[in-house]
């Protein structure tokens, strides 16, 4: 594999682990993914059934891009699509943050700081995965 591509491959990796132990967080222990988000973002959740349901319906999703993103990982070269995919949902997020930054603020009792704390480190996650792909890209020709 090109030594290039290790760093990618260490941050695909970690994006996958992380969302994929995410996903099975919320999917067993909603009560320890409201804890999470509080210690780690700073967010207040009300547990509520309609939270258990809404987190269980999330958590397919977060193992499913944990895994997406744990192929693109292994194999950057063979499953660029999937960095391209990746990509596309961090630049969807990143939009979402700046669209509903002050409703999100109000609804979950965030911190500003935090709430663009986590947005920069979106933003560093897709220009790396940005340069990456184009990277990959022009290896190819």
């Amino acid at each position: 594999m090109n030594k290039k591509l290790l760093p990618y491959r260490m941050l695909a990796g970690f994006v996958g682990l992380y969302h994929i132990m995410l996903g099975f967080l919320l999917l067993f222990s909603g009560e320890m993914a409201i804890n999470a988000a509080k210690s780690m973002a700073g967010m207040t959740i009300v547990a509520s059934p309609q939270f258990g349901v809404i987190g269980e319906i999330l958590a397919c999703y977060f193992i499913a891009f944990g895994l997406m993103m744990g192929l693109a990982a292994w194999n950057p070269i063979k499953n660029r699509s999937l960095i391209t995919i990746g990509l596309v949902l961090f630049v969807l997020r990143l939009l979402q943050r700046i669209i509903f930054a002050e409703k999100t603020m109000e609804v979950f009792q965030m911190p500003s700081i935090r709430y663009w704390a986590f947005f920069v480190i979106l933003l560093v996650i897709s220009i790396i995965l940005g340069f990456f792909r184009i990277m990959i890209y022009k290896d190819m020709k």
